[in-house]
Order: structure tokens, then C-alpha cells, then sequence
């Protein structure tokens, strides 16, 4: 199951038999010739000319037309969006690189990494001129490597050998099925959910109709977890209420479809457009119907929040911090306009996860350990928002997911392992939309720059529960002006010398961040401390910082088929954080 954005679900099930597979194949041909016919052509006429011409040259109807061209559209954007990431990546690069030339005396160090930010613009720069290649790049590569090869035997790593021809033989029988692309449709729910297929979802059973007449039937494997899902999609499809757009690949059916409908929580935009039409329809100047449309269009979103909402406590924030090793959740509760109290404060332990296998490991060890990882971030997200419906929520606060790409090397060598290789954030921020969507729930991402730095300074837990809090806080006064940071007086700047005392027993004199007049100021001049600690990274410094117990500070929790270790921390339910 794959979360393409907040609301749009995607469904992966395995074909077990095809009634009928050489049309499938070549429907799958016909498509592709469509295909690469439309993406030459899509920027030189329109798109009512361009589906005209698709179906008058490959003989399909106005509905596979238009699926033509949507699925172009979708590669087009999606290449654009990677050439749009390079090209930020090489900016960044260049900056870099501009600051390493700048150094009067550069160390060698500095000089293997201007080395390798100079070849790898290079590589990115070349790579922004480079085209969708159908049937994949590396391939391509691959066989024109071989194809200078032939007659000749190839040596592989761990001094095997194999014939180049028998190799590119079966490189090149990959490569034209790679370039078959899938056939795609897209959905409509006045046609019980799409016009060419038949979901008999009880039986495990779709029927393809790509003409009057013919019937293709798919076999697909029935997953139990995916059951539910299923019952409810049937019961959708038959009311109509639910458009299916489907995708068939070699060896796959995807079914995808908006979760918002499933989850009973969206706006209905046939009512929507009935409401516009009736509020504009004696309004003559332009500008006033912009006005009216926009507080039309305003009252559906107050109407769906409201709904969200339902039962829900409204005052509640749910907040979580994410790092490699660390899940670190608290529950906060609104006070009156300018405060809040922490409810509720637990971390979630994932880094045994990260262990590195050893290099003799097979490579089907090295995804059974994959596939655990994945398992237990799951469980571990279906264990939050089961917490977060105890203490009825009504929204959820985290970091915005969608951060920047930053190619440097200012960590060190573990932090990007577990950063860059390790780090499902992906999986992260799908599991997210999954469980907002479904209950209900107000999701605000917020810009979570120095949330570590505050936290560990203003609040008594470990590291990632503190950042939470203080992005809790963020989306609790987020419409707040001057709110986005906390305030920054004597009594903070006291706290937070006291604390570094305490972490670093070595430290003698920490005056200078008297200095410091605002949040940003105060957290480079702790980074320039190096090997100073300011963050409470496990629960012996918090019982260092906070001069508590183990006892009197936490309690183990268990999750239910996980094997992280649950920490849940006693709240002085009477503290209450002020910000005015």
C-alpha cells in the first residue's frame, strides 16, 4: 500500500492468472507507442487537439486517450521535479565550493572535499540535459557496455565469468520489456468506479473490458490485511461513490483511489461547485466574484475541519520529533490564548534498528533486516495514533518532511549513514497521511529549525521529546504573531547556563552566552563549543539535568509487536509553559 500524497492511496496486488495475456501484451504496446507519441508532442499543440490526435493514430477512445495524456503529464512532472532538485543540489554545491576556494589556508581535508563537490556538479550538470530514457538508464548502459563485448567472456565480482553475449541476450530481453509500458485508465465513479473494469473484490477477481464484446479476467492475490479495505472499496464502487483509476503492469494491478472518501472525511466538490454556481449567478463584476467564491470555498474547509474535529478535544496537540534512532512524542494542551501544559511525554527507541550488518552478509539477510525495520516503524506508527486517540487529539503537529536536500559532509560519517541510507522518512510521512486521514485528524507540519536547541534548554526529558514539545508549541501558536519562537529573557539564558554546568562538569565559564539576544544567536554559540553537550540525549542525563530519579522520572512501556524499547515519562500535570 503506497501514499502517493495526503489523500491519494495506491494498492499493489500480485496477478496469479490472466484469461487472456497476449492482449493485455499488446494493449500494453499500444499504450506505449501512445505514450512516447504524446510526450513528443505535448508541448508543441493542445491537449484537446493532442487527444485527438492519439485517438485518430492508435485507435483509442476519448477515455484512454485522456489517460495517455494524464500519464505523461505525470513523467513529465515527475522529471521536471528531479531536474528541479539537481539543480538546487548544484547551488548548494557551488556555495560550498565557493567558501572552500575563499579559505586562505585550507587544510587537506578541505581539499578532498572541494575535489569531490567540483566533480559531482559536473556529474549533476551533465545529468540536467538528459532526458527519460524508457527502460532505464543504467541499462541502456549496461548494454552498450556488452555490445563491445560480444564474443567475449565478462569476469563479475568474486571472479565468476560469464559469455557477454548470453549476458546482453537477456540484458536486452529486460530492456524491450522494461520499455512496455503499463496500460493505465483512469477512474470515474458515475461508472461504479471505472468504465473498462469489472472489481468483483469478494472473489479476488477484476475483468478487464478494453472493448465491446471482450473480457479479459484477472486472478490477483488476496491480501488478509488488505480485507477490510476491499469490503469497504466494493461497497463504494457499487453506490458509485468512488472513482478506481488502474494500472496494469507485467507482473501487478494497481488500484488507486482517494482516501479521504474511504476515510468519510472530505470536501464534497459537486456540492461545492452547486454552491458557487447559486452564490454568483446574479453577480456581474469580476472582483466581487472572486470574493464570493473564496467565502464559499472557505465555508466548505470550516465545515470539513468542524467535522474532523466532531468529539475530538480541540485544545489537544499531539507532537512528534523524528530522528534515525528516536521517535519522541508529547501531548500538549492548550490554557486560555498564551499557554499550554505537557500531558503526556513518551520516546519511542528504534536505534537498534540501525546496526550496521556485517559486510559478509547475504543480500537475503540484508533485506529480511530491511523488511523488520519497515515492520516496526509501522507498528510503532500505529502505537502513536492509538495513544493519540486515548487522549482524544484533535490535531497532530510534526516537522515538515519535505525538507531541503543538503549534499554536505558537516556530519560526521555514522550521522549520514543513519540520515541518508537508513532514515525511512518516506515511509515515515506516508504512514502519517495513512492515520490522519482515516480518524480524522487536523495534520499541521511546521518548520522545525532549532526545535532541538530550545527543547533541551526550556523542557526536563530527553532530546527528541523536548524538540517535540517545542514543535507541539509551534503548532499550538502558529497563527500567533511573534510567536514562532519562544522568548528569550534572563531567566532562559540563567537555565541554560546552569544546565550546560551540569552536562559538562569540565566547562568553567559559560558568561558569554549573556550575550546571546535571541534563539539563533544562542545555538550557534553553542555549536562553536566543540565537544560541549547541550542536548539530553539519554535518561541518565536527564536524570543528571533534572536531578531526578530513574524511578520517580519513568515508567517502561510495551507495544504489541514491536521490539523497541517504550519509555513513557511522569508529567507534572501542574506546570504550565506561558507565552505572551
Amino acid at each position: 500500500m503506497r501514499y502517493r500524497d495526503n489523500c491519494l492511496i495506491t494498492i499493489a496486488l500480485d496477478i496469479v492468472r490472466v484469461s487472456d495475456w497476449e492482449k493485455i501484451s499488446a494493449k500494453r504496446s499500444q499504450y506505449t507507442y501512445a505514450i512516447h507519441y504524446a510526450y513528443r508532442r505535448i508541448h508543441e499543440v493542445k491537449e484537446a487537439q493532442l487527444v485527438s490526435d492519439v485517438m485518430d493514430k492508435f485507435g483509442l477512445n476519448t477515455i484512454e486517450a485522456r489517460s495517455v495524456i494524464v500519464d505523461t503529464k505525470m513523467r513529465l512532472e515527475q522529471n521536471k521535479t528531479n531536474k528541479k532538485n539537481i539543480e538546487e543540489r548544484i547551488v548548494d554545491n557551488e556555495k560550498e565550493i565557493e567558501k572552500l576556494r575563499s579559505k586562505s589556508n585550507r587544510k587537506a581535508k578541505d581539499t578532498r572535499k572541494l575535489f569531490k563537490l567540483v566533480k559531482k556538479n559536473a556529474f549533476l550538470s551533465d545529468s540536467l540535459s538528459r532526458d527519460i530514457t524508457f527502460g532505464g538508464k543504467d541499462r541502456l548502459k549496461r548494454i552498450s557496455y556488452l555490445s563491445n563485448m560480444r564474443g567475449q567472456d565478462i569476469s563479475w565480482a568474486g571472479g565468476k565469468t560469464a559469455s557477454a553475449d548470453k549476458e546482453l541476450a537477456k540484458l536486452l530481453k529486460e530492456y524491450k520489456n522494461e520499455r512496455k509500458l503499463d496500460i493505465f485508465v483512469i477512474g470515474e465513479a458515475n461508472q461504479k468506479g471505472n468504465r473498462f473494469f469489472e472489481f468483483d473484490l469478494k472473489n479476488s477477481q477484476i475483468i478487464y473490458k478494453p472493448c465491446k464484446g471482450e473480457k479479459i479476467v484477472i486472478d490477483y492475490a488476496a491480501h488478509r490485511n488488505n480485507k477490510l479495505e476491499m469490503d469497504l472499496l466494493a461497497r463504494l464502487i457499487k453506490s458509485k461513490e468512488i472513482s478506481i483509476t488502474v494500472r496494469i503492469e507485467h507482473d501487478q494491478i494497481h488500484l488507486s483511489y482517494d482516501n479521504e472518501i474511504t476515510s468519510g472525511f472530505f470536501i464534497d466538490k459537486k456540492q461545492r461547485r452547486e454552491d458557487v454556481a447559486d452564490a454568483v449567478k446574479d453577480i456581474i463584476c469580476e472582483s466581487d466574484k472572486k470574493d464570493i467564491i473564496n467565502s464559499v470555498y472557505k465555508l466548505h474547509y470550516e465545515k470539513l475541519k468542524n467535522q474532523k474535529l466532531g468529539d475530538k478535544n480541540p485544545n489537544r496537540f499531539f507532537a512528534v520529533d523524528l530522528n534515525p534512532d528516536h521517535i519522541g512524542c508529547s501531548v500538549l494542551e492548550r490554557i486560555g490564548e498564551d499557554s499550554f501544559r505537557v500531558i503526556y511525554a513518551v520516546q519511542y527507541d528504534l536505534s537498534h534498528l540501525n546496526r550496521s550488518l556485517p559486510s559478509s552478509a547475504k543480500p537475503r539477510e540484508r533485506n529480511k533486516h530491511n523488511n523488520r525495520k519497515k515492520n516496526e516503524l509501522c507498528n510503532a506508527w500505529k502505537d502513536i495514533f492509538n495513544t493519540l486517540h486515548h487522549f482524544n487529539c484533535g490535531h497532530f503537529v510534526s516537522e515538515d518532511l519535505d525538507m531541503k536536500h543538503k549534499d554536505t559532509d558537516e556530519f560526521s560519517t555514522e550521522a549520514n549513514r543513519k540520515n541518508k541510507n537508513l532514515w525511512h522518512r518516506e515511509l515515515s510521512r506516508q504512514q502519517i497521511a495513512k492515520h490522519t486521514t482515516r480518524r480524522g485528524i487536523i495534520h499541521t507540519p511546521v518548520n522545525a529549525c532549532y526545535t532541538s536547541t530550545i527543547g533541551n534548554i526550556l523542557y526536563e526529558f530527553v532530546d527528541a521529546v523536548n524538540a517535540s514539545i517545542e514543535i507541539g508549541r509551534r503548532g499550538i501558536f502558529q497563527y500567533v504573531k511573534g510567536a514562532f519562537y519562544p522568548p528569550l529573557g534572563a531567566d532562559t539564558i540563567g537555565h541554560a547556563m546552569s544546565r550546560l554546568l551540569v552536562l559538562n562538569p569540565q566547562l568553567r565559564d559559560v558568561d558569554f552566552l549573556k550575550d546571546c539576544t535571541n534563539w539563533v544567536e544562542l545555538h550557534r554559540a553553542l555549536k562553536k563549543l566543540t565537544g560541549i553537550r547541550y542536548r539530553v540525549s539519554s535518561i541518565d542525563d536527564m536524570c543528571l539535568a533534572t536531578g531526578k530519579s530513574k524511578l520517580d522520572a519513568l515508567r517502561q512501556g510495551k507495544v504489541r509487536h514491536l521490539a523497541a524499547k517504550k519509555t513513557i515519562f511522569k508529567v507534572e500535570q501542574t506546570e504550565k509553559f506561558i507565552y505572551s
